[in-house]
């Protein structure tokens, strides 16, 4: 509450978070974005764009971009191993958060994601670390997220990798974001959605 918050798509391929910011794919072409700051095109404050008066965004566009050296990278797009290894190889990321679904296809993706996570450590980024694990659409009737969670936390723990408290609920609300344009705390902040993002934004962050 209260904080200026510069959110920043970092997926060129699947530019949701720019397009829930309310630009049309047309606005996003002619956009300077995070990919021509990697590419050394343009200056960081010149794609910085004031959303309201505590919001700015740095947009994505379809453009591609050959990276050697960032020192922090956060990045909203859930991703499997491949795409993975080739982010963190090419950059200096200190700490990574990653989303799972609790299903059993995330079960052994989750095991490879986080054995790529011990080769990039090894080999290229000695600084990285796995923040949390945090499961993303969680339903809490369900046997089949219930069971996948028992699996996953094992493969975790198995790893001495922390897995959070808090759980992001599956609900409507964070899907109509995505029609809204806005985040989810500020389109319905009294859902289990926002709720669920403001306790795991505490309980990894303090904020």
């Amino acid at each position: 509450e209260g904080k200026k918050v510069l959110l920043v798509d970092a997926d060129p391929q699947n530019t949701n978070v720019t397009r829930m910011a309310g630009f049309t794919k047309e606005q996003k072409d002619d956009m300077a974005g995070l990919v021509d700051i990697l590419n050394g095109d343009v200056d960081i404050k010149e794609t910085i764009i004031k959303l309201s008066p505590k919001l700015s965004i740095i947009p994505a566009n379809e453009r591609t971009a050959s990276v050697e050296e960032i020192d922090r990278v956060i990045t909203e797009k859930q991703m499997g191993p491949k795409a993975l290894w080739d982010a963190l190889k090419k950059v200096f990321v200190d700490g990574a958060v990653l989303p799972v679904l609790p299903d059993a296809k995330s079960v052994d993706a989750t095991k490879t994601i986080l054995e790529t996570c011990e080769t990039v450590k090894q080999s290229q980024n000695q600084d990285l670390n796995v923040l949390a694990v945090v499961f993303n659409k969680f339903v809490k009737n369900s046997n089949l997220a219930r069971m996948a969670k028992k699996e996953i936390t094992a493969i975790c723990r198995s790893k001495k990798i922390p897995v959070a408290q808090t759980e992001i609920r599956n609900n409507s609300a964070i899907g109509e974001v995505y029609i809204s344009h806005e985040g989810i705390t500020t389109y319905d902040p009294s859902s289990s959605g926002a709720k669920n993002i403001k306790a795991l934004s505490q309980e990894l962050f303090g904020v």
